[in-house]
């Protein structure tokens, strides 16, 4: 849905877009590479973290995921291990998921948990904010075999473009230290208290 007047959106082409709303406007978000794009902001990355983000998006349609990754990341970088070590999503083991359940993850950054997640679920929707990542990670899941899952882009208003109670649990990796940094009319507290809003409006009554 609409995450900026909630209500339901319809392909159109190669965008979504809204009935009109009470003052007559009729948002519109484009689709591209098969990603929906929700982003309110411009990016804050810098040229030198675009140029590589294509690089690696290039390189992993050629030569798949890991490839990509070892060629354009120094080994032993923070950045190699965030994306690759299966450690960090131990906490995985911890949560009551099961193949029944619709699951939404915030923050996929390089796409360490989303097939992870993908493999206990019935389905996945994924949220990140950064859109060469979220590229990458549509990549990554077709490589591994991970078909159960919708990767969108957005985010950066902390509103979420998804339904009220929706999902079984909400995932979030590195994200409330983060969310709102491109929104610079709002304190960070406040950006927080809009994003935990935003999960409990989109969760199950039973949800976590």
């Amino acid at each position: 849905m609409c995450p900026r007047t909630h209500l339901p959106l319809r392909l159109s082409g190669s965008t979504l877009e809204a009935n009109a709303n009470g003052n007559g406007t009729r948002p519109k978000y484009e689709i591209r590479a098969g990603i929906p794009h929700f982003l309110r902001y411009p990016p804050v990355e810098n040229g030198k973290g675009w140029l590589q983000l294509e690089r690696l998006n290039r390189a992993a349609k050629t030569k798949g995921w890991r490839q990509a990754l070892e060629e354009i990341y120094d080994p032993g970088s923070p950045q190699l291990r965030y994306a690759t070590d299966e450690r960090r999503a131990r906490i995985l083991d911890l949560l009551p998921l099961t193949n029944q359940d619709v699951v939404l993850e915030i923050g996929t950054g390089l796409g360490l948990f989303t097939p992870l997640i993908a493999r206990r679920v019935r389905f996945v929707y994924s949220l990140e904010v950064v859109e060469g990542q979220a590229e990458f990670v549509a990549t990554r899941c077709r490589q591994e075999g991970v078909n159960n899952f919708q990767i969108a882009c957005g985010g950066d208003d902390c509103k979420l473009p998804y339904a009220n109670e929706s999902f079984k649990a909400v995932i979030l990796n590195l994200v409330l230290e983060w969310c709102g940094d491109r929104d610079r009319g709002r304190s960070p507290l406040d950006s927080q208290r809009q994003l935990l809003g935003e999960i409990y409006r989109v969760l199950e009554p039973s949800g976590l």
